[in-house]
């Protein structure tokens, strides 16, 4: 059973993913540094909630 914690971040991965991964992208303008940049958008998120 998942938290409300984890349910709230599922539902903004889920949410925003897609938005992160082409802002990423386009900050980054590579695949690889853009990786990283989502993993941090949504480490620092996860770590917020």
């Amino acid at each position: 059973m998942m938290t409300d914690i984890e349910v709230q971040y599922r539902e903004l991965l889920e949410e925003y993913s897609d938005t992160v991964t082409r802002l990423c992208l386009i900050h980054t303008g590579n695949k690889a540094d853009a990786e990283d940049c989502y993993q941090n958008v949504f480490f620092k998120l996860f770590k917020a909630l």
